[in-house]
């Protein structure tokens, strides 16, 4: 298929239902990052996608805030119950 073809259709789909223009590329990376947080191996999760190398995957795999912040919490909770002592996430200057 020709990529001004693919395009064109593309837009129509989006335009009929009523929603934002959202490109293939766009739906890969969404589709990855949904598949790597999901919870399975992350071999099953690249037999899902179709690649073969980790480097690739995690290319397509986007870092999303709430996850960076739930880890942050649960490591200071952990740190916290061992050490009984807190630790601030801010940066010193």
């Amino acid at each position: 298929m020709i990529h001004g073809e693919h395009y064109g259709g593309w837009t129509r789909v989006f335009k009929a239902a009523g929603v934002p223009h959202v490109g293939t590329y766009g739906i890969c990376h969404r589709a990855t990052t949904d598949i790597a947080n999901s919870g399975v191996p992350a071999k099953v999760d690249m037999m899902l996608t179709g690649h073969k190398t980790v480097a690739m995957f995690m290319h397509y795999v986007r870092t999303e805030d709430k996850l960076v912040r739930d880890a942050a919490e649960l490591v200071a909770s952990r740190r916290l119950a061992i050490t009984g002592a807190s630790c601030s996430m801010e940066a010193t200057a």
